[in-house]
């Protein structure tokens, strides 16, 4: 792990991000699973698709999200169409589905390569806004906008107390995860199971899956206070998280 690491904030007016076991009427996670994190560095930095599962696994590329905008999803019905039976202009084989999406999404995304090489290149990216491919929230319709927040010292921390995370977490990295109501605000913590890699020699097979917690008033929030054996503490001139990779 590279002692510096990359933040960077993503957002837009909606985002999809398609929850596996959902068919007709697709549900939407609250944030993107890790899978789709490393979709987008791979659009950024313009490797083909299918291609980066290896380059981008959870052993090279270290991944972390912090929820910035309150989680608000909302449902509206969406026509898709049967492209093959497009003809001469005319559109047939429209097919109405009621789709559900997070409205004003905005994330922070801490991203930290094992390549050295390959982070300082897309730092250059993220700096130029130079990407390769246009970046979107899930599908291809809804476009996103790309903050560079910074490059920052990273350092791993081991604790046998009580902490404050500012990312969202894996279950499994949690020994004991702290509750703390007052009169004018309270943590609405939620948890979804997520896919976390592909197969490296297989496209686009499963490799493991992960239940992650997270609480969904991002920045407004009180975060997850919780017990773990270490975290990640990222620090820099008036900028202090702590955060765990997903």
């Amino acid at each position: 792990m590279n002692d510096n690491i990359l933040v960077f904030e993503i957002w837009g007016k909606y985002g999809m991000f398609r929850k596996y076991f959902t068919t007709s009427s697709p549900l939407s996670y609250s944030f993107p699973p890790r899978t789709t994190i490393i979709g987008i560095i791979a659009a950024m930095i313009g490797l083909n698709r299918d291609s980066y599962y290896e380059k981008l696994s959870s052993d090279k590329c270290n991944v972390s999200l912090e929820i910035v905008n309150p989680i608000d999803k909302v449902k509206f019905s969406t026509n898709y169409v049967d492209t093959k039976k497009l003809k001469y202009g005319t559109i047939d084989g429209r097919t109405r589905i009621r789709c559900e999406y997070v409205k004003n999404p905005k994330y922070r995304i801490y991203v930290n390569f094992l390549d050295q090489e390959l982070q300082q290149k897309f730092k250059k990216i993220l700096q130029e806004k130079h990407f390769q491919y246009t970046i979107s929230l899930g599908i291809s319709q809804h476009l996103a906008n790309i903050k560079f927040v910074g490059e920052y010292k990273i350092d791993e921390k081991s604790l046998s107390e009580e902490i404050t995370l500012h990312s969202v977490v894996r279950m499994d990295f949690i020994k004991n995860l702290k509750i703390i109501y007052d009169e004018k605000l309270f943590p609405e913590y939620n948890k979804d199971r997520m896919l976390v890699d592909f197969e490296k020699d297989n496209d686009r097979v499963p490799k493991e899956y992960q239940d992650y917690i997270y609480e969904r008033n991002g920045e407004k929030g009180k975060c997850i206070l919780c017990e773990t054996d270490r975290f990640f503490k990222v620090s820099g001139e008036n900028f202090l998280k702590n955060i765990l990779f997903m």
